[in-house]
């Protein structure tokens, strides 16, 4: 769309004020469903998955089949870790990936690609007046 405003702003700029404004909404609706902001300690499904794992690697022997259901624990641990790194995020609402990213690091690990799949689905309006954002609106 046109726009009348003739001065811009540099592209980290907005993605840094669009980063502190996810990480913030996050925190909010964490500490609204009475959970703290950053888990201390580690999800029953992720102990879950770990303990299968463990148990699978005491297992002597090399079979292919083995193999593949230890990788496939692995993804489910590295995306339990940290759930941007696969395309199931796409099949997450904006609630749940606002939620998921209450780690500032988390958004800094993004490749550029995953960062634009993720801010379309979260993102409504980004407002920059003057050179500086003013406004980060989230579809939540």
């Amino acid at each position: 769309m046109g726009c009348i405003n003739l001065k811009s702003t540099r592209k980290q700029n907005i993605e840094d004020a669009l980063i502190k404004t996810l990480v913030q909404r996050s925190q909010a609706l964490t500490s609204e469903s009475e959970q703290s902001p950053i888990p201390q300690e580690k999800s029953e499904k992720l102990k879950e998955l770990e303990s299968r794992l463990d148990a699978l690697e005491k297992i002597p022997g090399f079979d292919p089949d083995l193999e593949n259901l230890k990788n496939k624990i692995r993804q489910q641990i590295a995306e339990e870790i940290n759930p941007f790194i696969s395309d199931s995020i796409l099949n997450k609402s904006t609630e749940e990936i606002i939620r998921a990213g209450n780690n500032l690091a988390i958004w800094h690990t993004l490749s550029p690609d995953d960062k634009v799949k993720i801010f379309q689905q979260i993102v409504y309006r980004i407002a920059v007046q003057n050179g500086e954002v003013k406004e980060v609106a989230l579809k939540i």
